[in-house]
């Protein structure tokens, strides 16, 4: 009888012990899943397009526990050495090193093992790395066409998650369901192209919500932070000046986005698109920006770190005609001057807080006052205020329609619109330009030299 309980216990411990093999550590579970829905985009069913090195991180802490997590890559297809794990600047992040032109396409598994003594959990991620078929002549990194110029702002810091997309149109649009040169639902893979006078003259052709049907790459210098480094993304938002054009860098991504800077050259590749943010807007914003319908991500490939010595300028107390100034205001809310660089950003006239990219601007002599311009590629741009229903717009013109004064005390042009005295100004934490009564608080635009 002994001999028979004996056995029978001996046989509950082996039964214990193989269900205790065969549970799974919810702690663990849980910080695998916490990387699936960080990293994670879209159906697992599809393997998710990647353009540029992604940093990910190696410690993860949940519920108060830190993990320390291991990763490794397995390709399925292409170059079996082609993907690799890089140490990172960063603490607690590795990097997913990817190639910057493959040949072919290359399908691979990364995979996260969550570690706690001797029990793991693991994360997969399928990706998929576009081989692209390069057409242009330009240099992959040709730093020395980089030249000085203009740049916009964007208004509101509005996100590019919640811009529209657009559907239905024809032409060379990046959406699925239209036709012509598009990039189709489905992962269509895009040509690169690196002609920069062929990109220039295609973005800038665009018509609304458009994109260009390939993959464009192009090496500008940054003239304006439109957004600051997001280090959860490590991506930045910038504009860069490529051969007197402005073009967004918007949500761009890359290992080095973090030292990002005004003046600086980068090199950006993704599809650009002639974005408008509504029906109303009788201009958009050529910008490199995610693209639907090819899942192409706004990438950072090169960065050469450039010196902007900035000149200390004071407010002129009597500008007078034909002399170059800078135009601009002191922001009490960021506690900095902001000057206008040129171009758009939305409704309003951009800013930055570089003198040294900023515009010269010039008074001219009128029939009862001034009229005020910059010089763009050598052609007059005049800069007037113009009512568009409720609304008072600034607004850069090939000819004057604004006639202003100087006021003395306010260190400001003024002009009278609707009845009332305007001047170039912004308020609370803006720092665009745009149109404002002097009536009430605002930061009114100076001459600085």
């Amino acid at each position: 009888m002994k001999r028979i309980i004996s056995a029978v216990l001996c046989l509950l411990m082996i039964a214990t012990l193989f269900v205790g093999c065969g549970e799974k550590n919810a702690d663990l579970e849980n910080a695998a899943a916490y990387l699936v829905n960080m990293y994670q985009k879209g159906s697992k069913s599809e393997p998710m397009n990647l353009s540029v090195d992604q940093e990910v991180l190696s410690v993860v802490t949940v519920d108060g526990k830190t993990y320390e997590v291991e990763w490794s890559v397995k390709v399925k297809e292409g170059d079996k050495d082609s993907v690799k794990i890089s140490e990172s600047e960063k603490d607690n992040y590795v990097i997913i090193d990817i190639p910057d032109l493959p040949e072919e396409d290359i399908l691979f598994t990364a995979i996260a093992t969550v570690k706690e003594k001797k029990n793991t959990a693991e994360a997969k991620f399928e990706y998929k790395v576009a081989g692209i078929n390069v057409e242009g002549s330009d240099d992959d990194a040709n730093t020395d066409d980089a030249t000085d110029g203009t740049a916009s702002d964007n208004a509101g810091n509005t996100d590019t998650t919640s811009k529209p997309t657009n559907s239905g149109n024809t032409g060379n649009s990046g959406n699925s369901g239209n036709t012509g040169n598009s990039g189709n639902a489905g992962n269509t893979q895009l040509s690169l192209v690196t002609d920069t006078a062929k990109i220039l003259k295609d973005a800038f052709a665009l018509g609304r919500n458009e994109t260009t049907p390939y993959i464009a790459q192009l090496t500008g210098k940054v003239v304006s932070i439109d957004r600051e480094y997001n280090a959860q993304y490590s991506s930045i938002s910038v504009t860069m000046t490529v051969e007197g054009k402005n073009i967004k860098c918007w949500n761009m991504k890359g290992t080095e986005t973090s030292k990002v800077k005004i003046g600086d050259t980068i090199t950006c590749r993704g599809v650009i698109k002639n974005f408008f943010y509504d029906d109303a807007d009788t201009a958009g914003d050529v910008e490199f920006t995610w693209d639907d319908a090819s899942q192409t991500e706004v990438a950072l490939i090169k960065l050469v770190a450039g010196k902007v010595e900035e000149k200390v300028l004071s407010v002129v107390d009597t500008p007078v005609v034909g002399t170059a100034y800078k135009f601009g205001f002191f922001q009490t809310a960021k506690n900095c001057n902001y000057y206008a660089i040129g171009g758009m950003s939305g409704y309003y006239m951009a800013t930055s807080t570089s003198s040294t990219v900023a515009i010269d601007v010039y008074l001219e002599n009128a029939n009862g006052g001034y009229y005020l311009y910059t010089m763009v590629e050598g052609k007059k741009q005049y800069m007037n205020m113009e009512i568009s229903g409720t609304h008072k717009n600034a607004v850069y013109r090939d000819t004057a329609s604004t006639v202003f004064t100087y006021n003395s005390s306010l260190k400001t042009l003024v002009t009278t619109l609707d009845g009332q005295e305007c001047a170039f100004s912004t308020y609370g934490n803006y720092y665009t330009i745009g149109v404002n009564v002097t009536s009430k608080d605002g930061y009114f635009c100076h001459f600085y030299k």
